[in-house]
Parts: structure tokens; sequence; C-alpha cells
């Protein structure tokens, strides 16, 4: 396909999947190569986190400046307090404070902004290979499907599915709607493709959160453990 067409046909693509994702994926073949759905879902996200970060920039330069406004009218503030109650104490830090302002100016801007999106294909890769791979495992055990259910076919659909990303270019409400719409298309794509009900297919989609949520409980749970039995041992309690 040449670039003169693969343009358009990625807008095509993208346009079905947002506006009329039941046809696309009753319509969509399970079977076929991994190659196109991981490339357009790389470039979909790619793209969205750059168009995104056209206005999260300003935003979280002004967040800096906010930060940094009220971190200097504290230092005043803490260095009035330490004048007036140990005066002529102070010694002179090994750095000083204008040099490690101007290296966090230098180095945060670039950790929060710039760096998230040439960063993105990686982070967006590895979180479609385990997304698919849990879905994967939620749809073998909930859906009983007339067609085999195998992990290829499940990263094909999460691939296209991931589309609604797009919507996070949308200032402040795209972090909450895009992912709402994935989970959506994600829901429609399990149903269409296996011919499942709405919950079996939702519980299926939802299953990488639900493993995240319990992944959280469980450790929150095991380090309140070990902190209660550590207690207990410094206390000397049985």
């Amino acid at each position: 396909m040449s670039p003169f067409r693969i343009v358009p046909h990625y807008f095509r693509t993208t346009t079905r999947i947002l506006f009329h994702p039941s046809r696309f994926f009753a319509a969509l073949s399970p079977e076929g190569s991994l190659t196109l759905p991981l490339l357009y879902a790389l470039i979909t996200h790619w793209l969205a986190s750059m168009l995104a970060f056209l206005w999260k920039a300003p935003v979280q330069q002004m967040a800096r400046n906010f930060l940094r406004e009220g971190k200097m009218l504290w230092q005043g503030f803490s260095s009035d307090l330490a004048a007036i109650d140990s005066p002529g104490r102070h010694a002179e830090p090994p750095i000083p404070p204008e040099a490690l302002q101007r290296l966090k100016e230098l180095i945060l801007p670039w950790l929060w902004g710039s760096s998230s999106v040439l960063l993105n294909p990686f982070f967006t890769l590895a979180s479609l290979v385990l997304s698919a791979f849990l879905i994967y495992l939620a749809a073998r055990v909930l859906i009983d499907s007339e067609k085999p259910i195998r992990y290829r076919a499940t990263l094909r659909l999460i691939c296209f599915s991931s589309a609604p990303v797009l919507w996070s270019v949308i200032p402040i409400a795209g972090s909450i709607i895009a992912p709402l719409a994935i989970l959506t298309t994600t829901t429609i794509a399990l149903m269409e493709t296996h011919r499942t009900s709405l919950g079996r297919a939702l519980l299926s989609a939802l299953f990488p959160k639900i493993s995240l949520v319990l992944l959280m409980a469980t450790g929150l749970v095991a380090a309140g453990w070990l902190a209660f039995r550590a207690l207990s041992a410094l206390l000397g309690v049985g």
C-alpha cells in the first residue's frame, strides 16, 4: 500500500472504530497479521500523546510556576523564623539553591512532558500485550464462544479497540472520556467477535483493571501485615 493510500485508510479506519465500532468489529477477521494492528495502535497512541502534550505542557508549566512561587514564599517565611530563633547560625549549603533550582527547571519539564511522548510507544506496546493477555484469560473463562478464543486474535482486537485514546486530546475532560470510550469499544469488540452477552464482554474487558485493583489490595494487605509483625516484634507482643 502506497503512502498516499495509507493516510486516508488510517483515518477511515479510525472514523469507523470511533463512530461505528459494532460494524467495524463485526466485519473484522480474527485471523491475520499482527504487524498492522500493532503499528496502528502505536501510531494512534503516539499521536494522541503528542497532541495532548500541546495543551498539557502549558497547564504543567502553570502548575510548576505556582508550586515554585509557593515554595519561595515558604522558604522566605522559614528563613525569617530561623533568623529570629537562631541568628547567625546559618551555614551555607554545599550547592547554591539557585543552581539546584536551575537544574530542576532543566530536568523536570523533560521528565513531565516530552519524555512521555518519546517513551509512549514502549509503554503502549507493553500495555497492549499485557492487557490483551489478561482479557484473553478472562474471555477463556467467561465467554462461551463458537469460535476458538486465541491470544493472537485478542491482541488484534485490543490494538484496534484502543483507537478512542484519541479522545484524550480534549483538554481536561479527555482524561476521563478516553478510558471510558476504550472500555466501551473493547466491550463491543468482544461482543461482536464472540457473539456473547454485554455482561460477559464487559467483565472480560474490565479484567485488567480488576487485576490491578486486586494486585494493589494484595500489596497493601501484605505491607500492613509485615508492618504489624514488625511492630509486634518490636513491642514484644506475641
